[in-house]
């Protein structure tokens, strides 16, 4: 039978139609499809010019189950899907269609749009490589570089921003994602030589100022940060003004410039009293002066500011009596631990505490005897509680000053059994027992002033003073173990000790069997100071602004002794003074 020439007209879509059922119903055999084939792909087409696309789409679709390699019905198929957003569909068909022609720039592009539009950043990156090898622009190798930053894949970014460079050297969105790149990779030196290239050929580029601003604020260099700041600000729209002096204000609280921090908070406040964040770093600045008797209440005001919780807010002591009062959780587990204390003056004040905790705190916390309930951050006691409370909202609450911290004595109390357990184990150990603490996650920090981590090497001289064990209460890698002999110097534990869910209760049981903690600033020194274990804590130049500026004791526990760097970086000057204060302790002890 011959068929009836068919047009892709829209006025012939029903002569095409007819056409196409003469083929269904007489002349295509399952050996000769192509008549019908043909007869689809151009009834397809006539329906596109007709603007009817969803029909036209089920006849490409028809004519690829006749023929499954017919590049113009892939590539009609691919284009439509994707011009109707459906990415997924319309890669199946795109990326079958370039297995008869992979150098078409068009295709190539909407493949790296649908695979970046799903997240699939790594096949974009693979398609936008075929695309710059065809067209190398500069636009090109940008979007190149971008997708390989958003993959973490620093080097091939920096690559790619070069390329961009090379092309046209005053390209500022590459100096700023090749800073950002580097800066995500810690080369910050090389991020900061970009930043200035950048200004080299723009010299008030505001983000450029930002950005290197506040990279030399991570690095420690305040008096730079606070110039470039500075140095912005004029350029700064008047909406957006209060925010950059927010940072400014932080970067000089951070740097240790509490006066100038203070002035400008205050400033920020007189213009907008509800402004949470200039609130909070007035409140953090007063504490860090020792001031307590401003900085609490702000630190309560701020609380409210960030996060109001209306009438059943705790504001008065005189609301507790008879009372469920609900301590709201803070994500620092060092506030929680600290602050942990005024469950008992609630108590004493003749209300019940329902504690909110994170995870990682859930079962010690529950061994304070003036927690009734201890509840995880998901749960939900709405209809439970009469007045709920901020943790960090009780210091200003119980009108604490330095005079008047709580300090009840041992406030965690951690199963008998446990300690038993623990104590077993040391039994035979008659020496000085001390257990230690010498590092944190840091992987954030840049500036040496604020690290807080020590090399465990620097631990060995203490190990050598007569009479004293010293047991790690964290992990020791094999790379720390490298320049010394830890094996005859430092007892152990298994990794399972700090890993397990219950690891700060375990912690907290072993420490009971300790005679003196020396640890770095983090959540552990505060367990040992609220079980009353005599405790070291070893501070950067630049410590939290809970352990103020100056002095060696702390309010919280009187316990403690503070041991401060006095030189960015340098532990060995402290080392040397917690080993004579050790010998001290050692020498007072001696029966």
């Amino acid at each position: 039978m011959k068929y009836k020439k068919l047009f892709s007209r829209s006025k012939d879509v029903y002569a095409l139609t007819f056409s196409v059922m003469q083929c269904l119903h007489g002349a295509a055999t399952p050996t000769s499809p192509v008549p019908l084939e043909q007869a689809y792909m151009q009834l397809a087409q006539a329906l596109t010019a007709d603007n009817k696309q969803e029909d036209a789409l089920t006849y490409y679709k028809k004519t690829i189950e006749y023929n499954p390699k017919n590049k113009e019905a892939l590539y009609q198929l691919g284009v439509s899907l994707f011009k109707k957003n459906n990415h997924a569909q319309a890669i199946s068909y795109l990326e079958q269609y370039t297995a008869f022609d992979d150098q078409n720039s068009e295709i190539l592009t909407q493949l790296c749009t649908a695979h970046t539009k799903l997240g699939n950043t790594q096949k974009a990156a693979y398609y936008q490589e075929k695309i710059v090898a065809i067209h190398p622009t500069e636009q090109g190798y940008l979007q190149l570089g971008n997708l390989f930053l958003q993959q973490d894949n620093y080097a091939q970014a920096i690559e790619s921003y070069n390329r961009v460079l090379t092309t046209n050297s005053k390209n500022s969105e590459a100096y700023l994602q090749k800073a950002q790149a580097l800066k995500k990779s810690a080369h910050l030196k090389d991020a900061l030589a970009t930043y200035d290239q950048l200004l080299a050929h723009y010299k008030n580029h505001p983000q450029a100022l930002l950005e290197k601003a506040s990279l030399l604020a991570k690095m420690g260099n305040t008096d730079a940060a606070v110039a470039t700041y500075q140095q912005l600000l004029p350029m700064v729209p008047a909406q957006k003004k209060e925010s950059l002096l927010y940072t400014l204000g932080n970067t000089h609280r951070k740097g240790g410039n509490l006066a100038q921090a203070r002035d400008l908070f205050q400033n920020i406040l007189k213009q907008n009293p509800n402004h949470a964040h200039a609130t909070l770093g007035l409140a953090k600045t007063y504490i860090s002066l020792g001031d307590y008797a401003l900085g609490w209440p702000l630190m309560a005001q701020y609380n409210q500011l960030a996060n109001p919780h209306g009438a059943r807010l705790l504001t008065n002591t005189n609301q507790i009596k008879g009372k469920k009062i609900f301590i709201g959780a803070e994500w620092m587990l060092e506030d929680m631990v600290q602050l942990a204390r005024y469950a008992k003056n609630i108590h004493d004040a003749g209300g019940s505490v329902i504690m909110q905790t994170p995870p990682q705190l859930y079962t010690l916390l529950k061994t304070c005897p003036f927690v009734d309930t201890v509840i995880g951050c998901n749960e939900n006691l709405a209809p439970a509680y009469h007045a709920y409370i901020p943790m960090t909202s009780l210091p200003a609450l119980f009108g604490t000053t330095l005079d008047t911290v709580p300090t009840h004595g041992p406030y965690l109390n951690p199963p008998q059994e446990l300690v038993t357990q623990w104590h077993m184990c040391m039994q035979n150990d008659n020496n000085f027992k001390i257990g230690l603490i010498w590092k944190r996650n840091e992987t954030q920090i840049y500036d040496p002033a604020e690290r807080m981590s020590i090399p465990f090497a620097l631990l060995a001289p203490i190990a050598k003073i007569p009479g004293v064990s010293l047991y790690c209460l964290q992990t020791v890698t094999e790379q720390e173990c490298a320049p010394c002999d830890y094996h005859s110097m430092f007892t152990l534990f298994g990794s399972g000790f700090t890993e397990n869910t219950d690891s700060l209760l375990n912690l907290a049981a072993l420490m009971k069997s300790l005679d003196l903690v020396i640890s770095i600033d983090c959540c552990a020194a505060h367990i040992a100071g609220a079980l009353n274990i005599p405790i070291l804590v070893l501070l950067p130049t630049r410590a939290d602004y809970r352990w103020q500026r100056t002095g060696e004791n702390f309010p919280w526990y009187p316990i403690m002794q503070l041991f401060r760097q006095q030189t960015p970086g340098n532990w060995n000057s402290v080392i040397t003074d917690v080993k004579k204060a050790l010998k001290k302790i050692l020498k007072n002890n001696a029966p």
